[in-house]
């Protein structure tokens, strides 16, 4: 079923790629016209993290996650294979979720 708008509260629990929430929800939005992310608890996560929702939201920004991890969440080798929880270029990344994907409600 083709759905032109998507609403998924507490959008934060889509974070994780692996998570069961995801793998239902995400093939799903991923056919719908519109998606809206809605949550109210703050993003401060890794970079890492919120690669899954910028990919539901705007899948044409970041196609793979190795170009996005490249940029975003310096990369390093470990003895168990690439470390992606580290953090570079957080003030482009800030600037771009704030431009293009972002609004934010202070109180």
């Amino acid at each position: 079923m083709k759905f032109k708008v998507m609403i998924a509260d507490e959008a934060h629990y889509l974070k994780s790629q692996s998570s069961k929430r995801s793998k239902s929800l995400v093939p799903i939005m991923s056919h719908a016209k519109r998606v809206l992310l809605l949550t109210g608890t703050p993003m401060l996560g890794k970079p890492n993290e919120i690669y899954n929702l910028i990919k539901i939201v705007r899948p044409d920004i970041f196609c793979k996650f190795m170009d996005y991890g490249a940029r975003y969440c310096a990369p390093r080798e470990s003895i168990y294979g690439i470390d992606w929880s580290g953090s570079a270029n957080k003030n482009e990344l800030h600037l771009m979720l704030e431009k293009s994907l972002m609004i934010r409600r202070l109180k």
